[in-house]
């Protein structure tokens, strides 16, 4: 094998172990959303209102919504509620329907097929608030 062969081949070796190592120190999406979440929890337990702390945690569902999945946002809604971070996530599941909506260019169908049941379908409700709101004909 040539010396030239042996450089290049050890020069490729040594970028895939540097993207290798690269890839392997990013943070997983749970870890990326457990850290989101642990951050709105944080400042947003200190409301005292039930729905304020919805309203303050309407970033967090957004953020999960459009750069995760609608379903893993409902997933989340529902671990706050478990949690006892929320009282009920019906609301926070019209928040979601509502970026979900928004995120499929307002195109109802698409964002009914992305809601899933739980938090008393609350998902839908807010497909259904956002479509209504910006149809002109409906109004």
């Amino acid at each position: 094998m040539k010396k030239s062969h042996l450089i290049l081949i050890i020069s490729w070796i040594i970028v895939l172990f540097l993207l290798l190592g690269v890839f392997l120190s990013r943070p997983s999406e749970t870890e990326s959303i457990l850290r989101l979440k642990t951050h709105f929890v944080n400042i947003c337990k200190k409301e005292q209102e039930s729905y304020q702390r919805l309203l303050c945690l309407k970033p967090f569902f957004k953020e999960i919504t459009t750069k995760q999945s609608t379903t893993r946002a409902m997933t989340e809604a529902k671990s706050l509620q478990d949690e006892g971070v929320i009282d009920d996530c019906h609301m926070a599941a019209h928040f979601i329907g509502e970026d979900t909506f928004n995120s499929y260019h307002q195109d109802p169908g698409k964002a009914f097929s992305s809601c899933s049941m739980g938090c008393i379908e609350g998902c839908y409700h807010g497909v259904m608030e956002a479509y209504i709101s910006k149809s002109k004909s409906l109004r």
